[in-house]
């Protein structure tokens, strides 16, 4: 593999936890994402208790594909990097996860802020 994949790989599982991460509690479980996230759409929508439940379903399912996804992608990374590599690679995704963490600390979440 050449400098610039290897280059852009890394770059991009960077981003990825973020994201994940940035929708989650500490226990990793989402903070809005999931739960208050059906709830806004089910009142925005208007949807039925069997819509609300399909919802959730696909939601869950998608999630759990995500993390899956994440897996796979966090092990592959460790396939191409040193030791070195991946040690500085974990301490950037943490400083980053820190920063933002710091930045959004005691932030409300978007759907929360929605009037009723």
């Amino acid at each position: 593999m050449n400098k610039t994949k290897t280059t852009i790989i890394v770059a991009m599982s960077m981003a990825f936890p973020l994201i994940v991460n940035a929708a989650s509690e500490d226990n990793g479980e989402p903070k809005w994402h999931h739960g208050d996230r059906v709830e806004h759409l089910s009142q925005e929508l208007g949807l039925s208790a069997d819509q609300k439940t399909k919802l959730e379903a696909i939601t869950k399912e998608q999630r759990e594909k995500c993390k899956a996804l994440h897996e796979e992608k966090h092990k592959q990374i460790e396939g191409i990097l040193t030791k070195e590599q991946l040690a500085k690679y974990e301490e950037l995704k943490k400083q980053r996860h820190e920063k933002w963490k710091s930045k959004h600390e005691g932030a409300a979440s978007p759907v929360t802020e929605q009037p009723k």
